[in-house]
């Protein structure tokens, strides 16, 4: 086994947690012509039950203004293993399980990827989210 193999096993072996990755559905959605309500299209599930470990990369957030709503962009780094492949920019992780450390109000709580490091002997991979919702005050 590599060194780096055996980092990696080290590294992934640490990750208590789990989360998903999904992707927006493709196309225009359905038209329900009797009301006129339009459903968008069903996200695809990229991965599922990735092991992970999630922190927040500052201790403050940046709230900001987006159409008219109050939006708390608190920074994440996600860390999964090397084999969790395929992940983009724009997509959605949400973390399903923490470890009995973690912190409970994480799950659930959709993140936007907005980068995915790709480098070279890698141990982890490691995404940059940022959680976006609609600001009520500080959220988790």
């Amino acid at each position: 086994m590599s060194h780096i193999a055996a980092a990696r096993a080290r590294a992934e072996a640490r990750l208590g947690s789990t989360g998903k990755v999904t992707r927006a559905g493709e196309g225009d959605g359905t038209l329900d012509e009797a009301t006129l309500v339009l459903t968008p299209p069903a996200p695809t599930t990229v991965h599922d039950e990735v092991p992970c470990s999630v922190t927040v990369q500052s201790n403050r957030s940046r709230e900001s203004e987006r159409a008219g709503q109050q939006l708390d962009a608190s920074e994440y780094r996600i860390a999964v293993p090397v084999s969790a492949t395929g992940i983009r920019r724009g997509d959605t992780w949400t973390t399903t399980a923490v470890d009995a450390d973690g912190d409970p109000d994480l799950v659930g709580v959709p993140l936007t990827i907005i980068d995915v490091d790709l480098r070279s002997n890698v141990v982890l991979r490691r995404l940059r989210c940022v959680d976006t919702r609609p600001s009520t005050g500080r959220l988790p």
